[in-house]
């Protein structure tokens, strides 16, 4: 799973290069409603975590791009 995750965090890395911070921040928003809805999801603990988990890295990766681009 650590690759999947690798390879999605570089995918976020280089799709949001070049995107202002503006952006960033309403993709951001974006993957955290996401990620709440999810999380909010009646579902067996564990189908809804490994739904959650994806997220959690892009959004983490548009956090990060998102620091990077206020620097």
């Amino acid at each position: 799973m650590y690759m999947v995750h690798q390879r999605t965090t570089t995918a976020v890395r280089e799709g949001y290069r070049d995107t202002d911070a503006a952006e960033l921040g309403r993709q951001l928003e974006g993957a955290r409603r996401a990620r709440a809805w999810l999380e909010g999801l009646a579902i067996d603990p564990e189908v809804r975590a490994w739904l959650v988990e994806p997220i959690a890295v892009i959004e983490e990766a548009l956090t990060e791009c998102q620091r990077r681009a206020r620097t």
